[in-house]
C-alpha cells in the first residue's frame, strides 16, 4: 500500500494509478487532462479545483468509501458502479456535470449534490437494494430527470433551489 504525493509536479497532466496498491492520492492544482484510478485500493477520493479534467473512471475500486468532487468545471459525467463499500458521495460547484449515475453501491448512505447548474439527469439504482439513503439536491436548476430504483427503507429526498424548496419522504 502506497500513498502517492504529486503535489509539487506542476506540469503533470496525466495520472494513471490503475491496477495498483495506491491507497491515497494527493493531487496537484494543475491542469490535469487524464486521471485513471481503476482497480486501485483508494478508499477516500477527493478532487478539487480541476478545470480541464473531463472524465474520471472508478471502475474496479472496490475499497472506495467516500467520494468528494468540488469545483471541477470541465467534468461532464460521474459514474460510480459496483462499489460495495461506498458510503458517501458529495459533488459541488461543478458547472459542466450533466449526468450522475450511481449503480449497485450497497452501502451508500449519503448523496449530496450542490450547485451543479448544468446537471440534467441523476440515476441511483441497485439490483440488490440499498438501505436508508439521505439525498440532498441543492441548486440544480437544469435537473429534468431523477430516477431512484430499488432503494429500501425510509427515504428522504430534499430538493432545494434559490427560488423554492421541495421535500419528499417516501416509506418503501
Amino acid at each position: 500500500r502506497y500513498p502517492v504525493d504529486v503535489e509539487h509536479m506542476q506540469k503533470l497532466i496525466d495520472i494513471d494509478v490503475s491496477n495498483s496498491d495506491v491507497t491515497s492520492l494527493s493531487l496537484p492544482s494543475t491542469a490535469l487532462q487524464n486521471l485513471r484510478i481503476s482497480n486501485s485500493n483508494i478508499s477516500n477520493f477527493t478532487l478539487r479545483n480541476q478545470n480541464i479534467l473531463t472524465d474520471i473512471s472508478f471502475e474496479g475500486c472496490s475499497r472506495l468509501q467516500n467520494v468528494t468532487i468540488d469545483n471541477c468545471n470541465a467534468l461532464t459525467n460521474v459514474i460510480l458502479s459496483q462499489k460495495d463499500n461506498l458510503n458517501s458521495i458529495s459533488i459541488q460547484n461543478c458547472s459542466s456535470i450533466k449526468q450522475i449515475i450511481v449503480s449497485n453501491c450497497k452501502e451508500l448512505e449519503s448523496f449530496s449534490i450542490y450547485n451543479l447548474p448544468a446537471l440534467e439527469s441523476i440515476v441511483i439504482r441497485s439490483d440488490f437494494g440499498i438501505g436508508p439513503l439521505e439525498t440532498i439536491l441543492y441548486n440544480c436548476q437544469s435537473l429534468s430527470s431523477l430516477t431512484v430504483n430499488n432503494i429500501y427503507s425510509a427515504q428522504t429526498i430534499t430538493i432545494e433551489s434559490k427560488i423554492g424548496r421541495a421535500s419528499c419522504r417516501e416509506r418503501v
